[in-house]
């Protein structure tokens, strides 16, 4: 009965999803008072199934589901989803989140249309430290994408209001200031949580596999990427400064975290395989 629950969960959370994104893409390009209203409670609903899907998963096949490519996506949807929802709430702007679920409905369908039912897993893929290491860490790298999408809507709204082109993008976009201070928040968050990656995979490092380097390529490009945030964190929180230089950074920052997703596990030898 279980199973089934979770094969049903499974087929209509990108439902659920894309019934959210399209409610947030009509309010960004309408600004309508309904959609206006819709939108907090669609999106909760998303996410409480999610949730749900998620904890039921992990009891009934024993593990955090992190064990295949495709469960991953899914924790990734997830906390996409969830830390947009938190900025939102603290900011108070609704109008960007189209372009955030998105994101958020793409990966769940990959996810939902290639999962698989299996309760074997290998035996590393169960140990506490893994899972708070691969779920941190897929919390920090999910902040930095939503960092990267907020620098590139300033860049957007900064040329068109530099060319004084005032169309759909400056009309429903929040001002400089405030996409500016959510590519921080989204960069902050997402520094904690890879901040508490590598220390619990340091941790599992060195009680787990002694014999590997800490230049594992994946560590590498993972202290690259919190380096990278952490400045354009440190440029905002110290020196008062952001806008282009913090958007550049995150789009950057983006972009090696790519890199670390398909050259590193198709290319280079890493011991971060565990499928």
């Amino acid at each position: 009965m279980t199973i089934f629950v979770i094969k049903l969960l499974n087929t209509f959370l990108p439902i659920f999803h894309i019934v959210a994104t399209i409610d947030y893409g009509l309010y960004f390009l309408k600004d309508d008072p309904f959609f206006e209203k819709t939108l907090r409670f669609l999106l909760s609903i998303s996410i409480s199934f999610h949730i749900i899907y998620t904890i039921l998963r992990s009891i009934t096949f024993k593990h955090f589901p992190i064990a295949s490519v495709f469960e991953l996506l899914s924790i990734l949807a997830l906390a996409i989803v969830l830390i947009y929802f938190y900025i939102e709430c603290k900011i108070g702007v609704k109008s960007t989140g189209f372009f955030v679920l998105i994101m958020v409905f793409l990966f769940q369908t990959l996810s939902s249309a290639n999962i698989t039912y299996s309760y074997e897993i290998k035996s590393i893929l169960r140990s506490t430290y893994v899972v708070i290491h691969s779920g941190t860490a897929a919390f920090g790298y999910s902040a930095f994408s939503i960092a990267a999408l907020y620098g590139i809507m300033y860049l957007m709204l900064f040329h068109d209001i530099k060319s004084k082109h005032f169309g759909i993008i400056y009309k429903r976009l929040p001002s400089l200031e405030t996409l500016d201070e959510m590519n921080y928040k989204a960069s902050y968050i997402g520094l904690f949580f890879l901040t508490l990656s590598l220390i619990a995979g340091g941790i599992w490092l060195s009680k787990a596999i002694h014999q590997r380097s800490i230049f594992d390529p994946k560590i590498i490009v993972a202290i690259i990427t919190w380096i990278i945030f952490g400045i354009s964190c440190a440029i905002k929180k110290f020196w008062g400064r952001g806008g282009i230089i913090t958007s550049y950074l995150s789009f950057f920052g983006f972009m090696v975290i790519i890199f670390s997703m398909i050259i590193v596990n198709i290319f280079l030898t890493t011991f971060h395989i565990f499928y």
